[in-house]
């Protein structure tokens, strides 16, 4: 391991050191010759193989001006405005009292005078900005974008480079025009050198090398740390540190040579500001990111979460104008100074905490806030230092780097340790599995024989297990069936009376009969989904629903029936509750409905009160509901609330003789809660009431379509034309079906078996068929499926499976062989409503 290290610290670290020493401080080598004063330069002692000059200093200066160089010199005298400093933003020059605006064109004029020689000149340039036309002696010599008077008249270009000038006079004058209507920086804010031309092309070229050394060691860096993320060391600290050394490395192509643009010569202005600052954003949020990762304690997550979003605030700014965003970037080159030394002290705090890597970190990021200060400073037009940052980010990666390969040694080290700790530990235990088999194989024969006699009987429990829980299973399925078949035409054929004129008694006696109907149905479904919860056979259908509409179906169903005790029932909501939410409705409403069809059952006097409130999580996008059922009943008494929520469990035998019910609604209630994630509590003030809360997680809907009510259907768009079949055996459930029908005005045709059914289908053209699942000669599955597949059959029709077979692996059969919903038996008039409406009205109108 150390040998391996070793070489890697020489193979890796030791070409990355060279590169920062070699090129982090290659910058243009200028003569140390007074600067301009008043356009004039006496560059006559001037030795050209030597030095190269850069040109800073007064240069006569006219202002919304492109003056032709050729002018005779009473035209500048009447149209310059005196002489200002060179670089510089021309927003600091001062013309009658008031500063220049950002936005405008002037014309730059200064005066050589050269030595009496043989000497081919070069010029060199950075950034002009946006739009900018260099002549020396009246002679075009570099022309970077469109000048012009205007936005529509110029086009920027940024375009930095050299130009031969070959041999001149030894007197020279060089004029440049420069426009800006496109960016916030503008005109001539970066050095323009004169000299030698094979001084200006080397020079030129040793930066173009410095900034693709650079940024190529930036990126090798950033993918070897990538590459370690990848293959071993899941620590995001490698994945962040990557990243931002990718994002550095094309941000050292960008500085003053802007070395990008030689790699892609033919990307517009635009598009290459909008990539300039945007990988100055991304390297803000990488960095702070990584702050973030590497001191998590020492760092309040609220400046890291501030910053990004500020970062990211701006990065949409790059959608706007390139005049407007770049504005709006001083601001951020504000902020950022401000986070600059916000960071200090807390690196300080992490330093004292004696955090891994701390004292390193405190002096890099010193060292790199110097350097982008600086480039602040220098972007505002405030100082002429030029770009300094790429030397601290070096810094900064290259102390990093060796923070983060000590992590990966400290890692390995660890590692190799538990390697052989390990194997230390195997040869230990290969001893004791040596010693452990000679025991072993004398107990092989009566361990064999254990397992075979084990084995055996636990196929026989299994065997009777399945046996039973098929049984049954079969049986309930069975019971279901059974009950649930006279049972629809009892509660239908009720339904029928109920819409007949009738007599008060005859009313009275009909609504007993379908209230006693309606009890053991609940008993019956009680029993059935206890059984499914216990085998886990329980599926959560979810919906969008409204919890408005559920409680005013409450209202509408106990409501009435706590007022005949003279008891107050009131239903609340907090002013903030969220209505709208995503669910099984159906579970929902069964758990909500048992707890108050318990409190009107156990309260004969006082009050019912179900309050309802929400809360949104702070983290995700789920509601926390809560619903509270208070009521002023017999209580629940204390030694008795373990026992609550058991199976088959009531008070004492006098509640159930007194009020009814199986024992079995509290049971099932907490199952599904659990079920749907939920919790189910009790609070009793015995005698004087008892307190039922539900806690309940719910996403929103997901539709944006209001809810409606299932009361509330309307078939006026039903088309006239509209054609149903009937197929059922059972007589009575039969003329049920087709008595609904015909309040309903809707034509239909009846069909006894599955058979019947397909020839009909196939003779007919029903839109909708009601389909029983039980029927003789062809069952309603196999009938759906010939008519489904029968090619003769078009349009196809909609299939609704309608039995009393209540369980999902029915429902599953149902679904598998192409029909579109399951109506279960017993069913009532609204229910035939609702899937007409759905099916005919409804889904054809989303088409």
């Amino acid at each position: 391991m150390e040998i391996s290290l070793s070489f890697f610290k020489k193979i890796f670290f030791l070409p990355l050191l060279v590169v920062f020493i070699s090129f982090s401080f290659c910058k243009v080598a200028t003569s140390p010759l007074p600067d301009i004063n008043s356009g004039l330069l006496d560059l006559s002692a001037w030795e050209p193989k030597q030095t190269v000059i850069n040109l800073k200093g007064d240069w006569e200066f006219c202002w919304d001006e492109l003056i032709p160089p050729e002018s005779d010199e009473s035209v500048w005298k009447k149209k310059c405005h005196g002489y200002f400093p060179v670089p510089s933003f021309w927003k600091f020059y001062k013309i009658n009292g008031k500063n220049l605006p950002i936005f405008g064109k002037g014309t730059y004029r200064l005066k050589l005078k050269l030595p009496k020689r043989e000497i081919n000149y070069g010029l060199f340039w950075t950034e002009i900005m946006s739009a900018f036309e260099i002549f020396v002696n009246a002679r075009s010599v570099v022309k970077v974008g469109q000048t012009g008077d205007s936005f529509e008249t110029m086009k920027p270009d940024l375009k930095p480079g050299t130009s031969y000038l070959g041999n001149l006079s030894d007197e020279v004058t060089i004029v440049v025009w420069v426009s800006n209507f496109n960016h916030e920086n503008h005109g001539f804010w970066e050095p323009l050198y004169f000299g030698d031309w094979k001084s200006i092309e080397r020079q030129h070229l040793n930066l173009i090398i410095r900034d693709i050394a650079s940024s190529s060691a930036i990126i090798i860096i950033g993918l070897y740390h990538l590459i370690i993320y990848l293959s071993r060391f899941r620590s995001k600290e490698y994945l962040m540190f990557g990243i931002f050394c990718m994002i550095m490395g094309i941000r050292q192509l960008n500085f003053e040579t802007h070395t990008f643009y030689y790699l892609f010569p033919n990307l517009d202005f635009d598009s290459y500001i909008r990539l300039l600052f945007g990988v100055i954003y991304m390297i803000g949020v990488s960095m702070v990111t990584l702050y973030d990762l590497l001191f998590p304690k020492d760092i309040p997550k609220l400046i890291t979460k501030v910053l990004r979003l500020v970062f990211f605030s701006f990065l949409l700014t790059l959608f706007l104008p390139v005049s407007i965003f770049t504005h709006y970037a001083s601001y951020l080159f504000g902020s950022a100074m401000i986070a600059l030394i916000l960071y200090v002290p807390l690196f300080i705090r992490a330093y004292f905490r004696k955090r891994e890597g701390a004292g390193l970190m405190l002096i890099a990021y010193s060292i790199t806030a110097v350097t982008l200060l600086n480039d602040i400073l220098f972007n505002f037009g405030l100082i002429h230092t030029g770009y300094l940052s790429h030397l601290g980010v070096l810094l900064f990666i290259f102390i990093q780097a060796i923070l983060l390969s000590k992590k990966i040694t400290k890692a390995l080290q660890e590692e190799e340790k538990l390697v052989q700790k390990l194997g230390e530990t195997l040869e230990e235990k290969n001893r004791t599995h040596t010693e452990l088999l000679n025991l072993k194989e004398y107990q092989k024969y009566e361990l064999e024989l254990q397992v075979k006699l084990r084995t055996e009987e636990y196929e026989i429990a299994k065997q009777l297990a399945e046996t039973a829980n098929k049984a049954k299973s079969q049986f309930l399925a069975t019971m279901s069936h059974e009950i649930r078949t006279p049972m629809n035409g009892i509660l239908g054929i009720t339904e029928l009376l109920k819409m007949t004129k009738v007599s008060e008694d005859q009313a009275q006696y009909l609504k007993m009969i379908q209230d006693s109907g309606q009890s053991l149905l609940t008993i019956l479904n009680d029993i059935l989904d206890y059984s499914k919860l216990e085998a886990g056979k329980i599926e959560l259908l979810e919906s969008d629903f409204s919890w408005k509409i559920l409680l005013e179906l409450a209202e509408g169903i106990f409501k009435h029936q706590a007022e005949q005790k003279q008891v107050r029932f009131e239903v609340s909501f907090d002013p903030d509750f969220i209505f709208l939410a995503h669910g099984d409705e159906n579970r929902i409403k069964q758990v909500l409905f048992n707890l108050i069809s318990n409190a009107v059952k156990f309260t004969e006097s006082g009050e019912i009160k179900i309050l309802l409130s929400s809360k949104k999580e702070e983290v995700g996008n789920w509601i926390q509901y809560k619903v509270s059922i208070t009521d002023t009943g017999i209580g629940i008494p204390e030694e008795k609330m373990g026992s609550l929520f058991q199976r088959f469990t009531q008070l004492d035998s006098s509640i159930s003789r007194k009020y009814g019910g199986t024992g079995l609604g509290l049971a099932i209630s907490k199952k599904l809660m659990d079920v749907m994630g939920g919790e189910l509590k009790v609070k009793s003030n015995f005698p004087n009431g008892s307190c039922f809360e539900i806690e309940l997680r719910l996403l929103p809907n997901q539709m944006s379509r209001v809810l409606r009510s299932v009361d509330s259907v309307d078939l006026s768009k039903l088309p006239s034309n509209t054609n149903v079949l009937i197929a059922e055996d059972d007589p009575t459930n039969l003329f049920l079906l087709s008595s609904f029908l015909k309040k309903l005005k809707i034509r239909h045709d009846m069909a006894k078996d599955g058979r019947e059914a397909v020839t009909k289908a196939q003779t007919n053209e029903f839109h909708l068929i009601f389909m029983d699942i039980n029927m003789p000669n062809l069952d309603g599955i196999g009938a759906s499926e010939e008519i489904l597949k029968d090619e003769r059959i078009f349009p196809k029709p909609i299939i609704i499976a309608v039995t009393a077979d209540a369980f999902q692996d029915d429902q599953d059969k149902c679904i598998r062989a192409g029909m579109s919903s399951f109506l279960p038996k017993p069913f009532q008039k609204r229910e035939i409503e609702q899937a007409l409406y759905e099916w005919l009205i409804e889904r054809k109108t989303r088409l």
